[in-house]
C-alpha cells in the first residue's frame, strides 16, 4: 500500500476523487500537524475514501473511527471529545444514509437519540397491517378488502412483528393508489414508485442493498411502460436496455419548452427527444410527444445527474428524484396521474430527514420535523 502526506502537492482532488500524478489515488493519506504529530488517517480505493478512517485530537486522545465504502460512510461512526468522552454515536447503511444517531454532553447526558430510518418512513395513523385477517382480495376486479369492503387507506408491512417497517402502500377504493415504497430489513431503500388504480405511473426505481440502483422502469400516466434497464451492484448493465417505444429523432433547444405551446420542429409539432443544452454542456433530456414534454426528464448539474422524473403533457408524475453529487437521494416527491403533489420527503447530507414531510397523503396526519432530543441519561 502506498502512503503519503495529505500536503504532497502530487495529490489533487477532482469531483470527490483522489488523484495522484493525476492518477486514481489508491493507498493510505495521512495528515500531520509541523511537530508530525500524526490526526487523521484516510484510505483510498480507486480514487474513493474506501475502508478505515481514523482521526485524532492534538493531544493524541482519539476523535473519531469508522469506515467509508466508495466515499460514504457506513455501519458504525464514534466521535470522541479531546478529554476521550464518547459524544457521538452514528449508524449508517450501506447506501451512505444515516440510520441511528446518539449524542452526549459533557456531563454524560444523552441530549439526542432518534431513528432516522423509521422518522423517514411515512407510516399514518390508522395504517392496517398487511397480514391483517380482516384485508381479503376481490376474486372478480382484485381490489383490496377491508371487512369485505373496498379498502381506503394505507398498509404497512412489518420485517417481523415489531420491527421495522419494510413495506407502505397507499390503497383508493380497493386499488393501489399512490405511492408504493419499501426498504430492506436493515432501512435501506429496496424499491418505490407510484400507482393510479393499480397501474403504474411515471418512474420505478429498485435498488441494491448496498445503495446502488438495480433496476429503472418509466411508465407514462396511462400505466404505458416506455423504459427498462437494469444494473449490477456495481453499476454496469446487465440486462441492457429496453425502450418499447423509444423516439429516435433528437432536437437540440436552447430554451426550455413551456406546457402551454407545442415545441415545433420545421414548422411541426416536434416528436423525440428534447436535449437543453448551454454551450456544448448538457442540462436536460426531455422525451416530446406531439410537442408537449410526456417520458422521462434527465437534469444535470456539472455532469452529475441531479434530477429525474417521469412528465406528461399536463404536468410530472409518479416519482420524482434530486440527487447530491455523491448519487445520494436528496429530495423525493410523488405525484398522481393528475399531478397533484402527494408526498414530499428531503434528506441532508447525512442521509437524515430534513424537515417536515409534505403533500396531500400527510394532511390526515401532521408530521413535523422530529423531536430528537431525549432530555435523560444514557442506561
Amino acid at each position: 500500500m502506498l502512503f503519503i502526506d495529505s500536503s504532497d502537492p502530487d495529490l489533487t482532488m477532482d469531483e470527490g476523487r483522489a488523484h495522484y500524478n493525476g492518477i486514481p489515488f489508491s493507498g493510505q493519506v495521512s495528515t500531520l500537524l509541523p511537530d508530525h504529530t500524526e490526526i487523521e488517517s484516510l484510505t483510498y480505493v480507486d480514487g474513493y475514501l474506501h475502508g478505515q478512517a481514523d482521526g485524532w485530537h492534538p493531544n493524541d486522545n482519539k476523535k473519531y473511527s469508522g469506515t467509508y465504502d466508495r466515499g460514504r460512510r457506513v455501519l458504525e461512526w464514534e466521535h470522541w471529545d479531546e478529554n476521550g468522552r464518547l459524544v457521538q454515536h452514528d449508524t449508517f447503511d450501506f447506501a451512505g444514509s444515516l440510520r441511528h444517531r446518539r449524542r452526549w454532553d459533557e456531563a454524560g447526558t444523552l441530549t439526542e437519540d432518534f431513528d432516522a430510518a423509521a422518522i423517514a418512513k411515512p407510516v399514518l395513523d390508522g395504517a392496517v397491517e398487511r397480514t391483517s385477517h380482516a384485508l381479503s382480495v376481490d376474486d372478480v376486479d382484485g381490489r383490496l378488502l377491508f371487512d369485505g369492503r373496498p379498502f381506503t387507506g394505507q398498509t404497512v408491512e412489518y420485517f417481523y412483528e415489531g420491527g421495522p417497517v419494510v413495506a407502505l402502500e397507499w390503497f383508493a377504493d380497493g386499488y393501489s393508489h399512490g405511492p408504493e415504497l419499501a426498504w430492506h430489513g436493515d432501512g435501506a431503500r429496496q424499491y418505490a414508485g407510484t400507482t393510479a388504480r393499480n397501474q403504474p405511473i411515471g418512474l420505478w426505481l429498485h435498488w441494491h442493498h448496498n445503495g446502488t440502483l438495480a433496476q429503472q422502469n418509466v411508465f407514462s400516466g396511462g400505466g404505458r411502460q416506455i423504459l427498462k434497464q437494469s444494473w449490477n451492484d456495481s453499476g454496469e448493465s446487465v440486462a441492457g436496455v429496453e425502450t418499447p417505444e423509444q423516439p429516435a429523432a433528437h432536437l437540440r433547444s436552447d430554451d426550455n419548452p413551456d406546457r402551454t405551446t407545442p415545441h415545433l420542429h420545421e414548422g411541426k409539432p416536434f416528436t423525440g427527444v428534447l436535449e437543453h443544452r448551454s454551450g456544448e454542456t448538457l442540462l436536460s433530456v426531455q422525451d416530446v410527444t406531439d410537442g408537449y414534454p410526456d417520458g422521462l426528464y434527465l437534469e444535470y448539474r456539472d455532469e452529475h445527474e441531479f434530477r429525474k422524473g417521469v412528465n406528461s403533457p399536463s404536468g410530472p408524475v409518479g416519482c420524482w428524484y434530486e440527487f447530491y453529487p455523491d448519487g445520494r437521494i436528496s429530495r423525493e416527491d410523488c405525484y398522481d396521474a393528475e399531478s397533484n403533489l402527494l408526498l414530499r420527503r428531503r434528506w441532508d447530507e447525512e442521509g437524515a430527514l430534513a424537515g417536515p414531510m409534505e403533500g396531500l397523503l400527510m394532511l390526515n396526519r401532521h408530521i413535523g420535523t422530529p423531536n430528537r432530543h431525549a432530555g435523560k441519561a444514557s442506561e
